[in-house]
């Protein structure tokens, strides 16, 4: 397949199930069972602001998205938790909890307490996939993403 607007070519492979006996489904009818994407769909957007990054959290970014693609929701959680941990580090230093250097990110007003209450979500997210075995739904790891 080709893309009608950005020219991309993909190669998709559906899986037909075709029923046995009328009481499978509609008689004569076929279904789709499966659809493989090569390469697969982007599972969401890097967003505009992304390029501003610098090149260290991009590195990181880029294979959380890879990871996302490839709906591996684990390895992205604790990517983006990864990343995040990061940034905090290089604007307020390593220094006590998570919490506490959250709690100093919106002291210094970095952020809100909105962002605040979601960066904690999502670092608590990262290390539940990453110490509990936590996967992310895909409602979920797109709120992350957000």
């Amino acid at each position: 397949m080709q893309c009608a607007d950005c020219g991309n070519v993909m190669l998709r492979i559906l899986t037909w199930i075709v029923p046995r006996s009328e009481g499978e489904c509609f008689a004569g009818d076929r279904y789709v069972k499966n659809i493989d994407t090569y390469p697969a769909l982007h599972f969401r957007v890097k967003p505009i602001w992304y390029g501003q990054l610098e090149k260290r959290y991009r590195i990181i970014l880029d294979e959380v998205y890879v990871a996302l693609d490839q709906g591996l929701f684990y390895v992205a959680s604790t990517g983006f938790r990864t990343a995040i941990e990061l940034l905090i580090n290089n604007i307020i230093g390593d220094a006590g909890t998570y919490k506490q250097k959250i709690d100093s990110l919106v002291k210094n007003n970095v952020v809100s307490k909105d962002e605040a209450s979601v960066i904690d979500a999502i670092i608590d997210a990262g290390s539940a996939s990453a110490h509990r075995g936590f996967r992310p739904t895909k409602k979920l790891i797109s709120h992350m993403a957000e």
